[in-house]
């Protein structure tokens, strides 16, 4: 599958693709997220990066996380795999960053995940929650693990 969108900019955040940093065939994918317009009332609190949207039932039984990353570090922050969707979450099966970021323009932060098996390379969405406001979606796709290609996944 290919895939050309390294960014999408939505609500005030640009999220992008850092194809430099990741490695799909070792299951690693890095992404920065940054603060483009104060839009927002309340900072990033968490982003959500959608995982194997062709195939969302077997990520969630065979596709777990091995580790992540966030630069800077921020105490409390981690990362999940989300297999169900939440009341008033981002509306996307994948993996939570839990980690916030302030909506001054030009901040940012860097994110990196990494899968127990190779993925590849095809277009997901991502999305984010600010405080109690409802969940935000992009409007495209962006490049990001997809599992097509891998076996049992049609």
């Amino acid at each position: 599958m290919v895939c050309t969108n390294t960014t999408t900019t939505f609500n005030g955040y640009t999220f992008t693709y850092l194809a430099a940093q990741s490695d799909p065939a070792q299951g690693l994918f890095c992404y920065r997220v940054q603060s483009a317009t104060p839009i927002n009332r309340n900072d990033l609190s968490n982003w959500v990066l959608e995982v194997c949207p062709d195939c969302p039932d077997f990520f969630r039984q065979f596709i777990n996380i091995e580790g992540c990353s966030s630069v800077p570090a921020q105490a409390g922050a981690n990362c999940e795999k989300r297999n169900q969707i939440p009341p008033n979450q981002v509306p996307l099966i994948g993996v939570v960053f839990n980690y916030t970021l302030s909506r001054q323009p030009g901040n940012s932060a860097t994110f990196c995940v990494e899968f127990d098996t190779p993925l590849e390379l095809g277009e997901v969405r991502v999305g984010f929650k600010a405080g109690n406001q409802n969940p935000f979606v992009s409007p495209t796709t962006i490049c990001g693990p997809v599992c097509s290609g891998i076996k049992g996944c049609p």
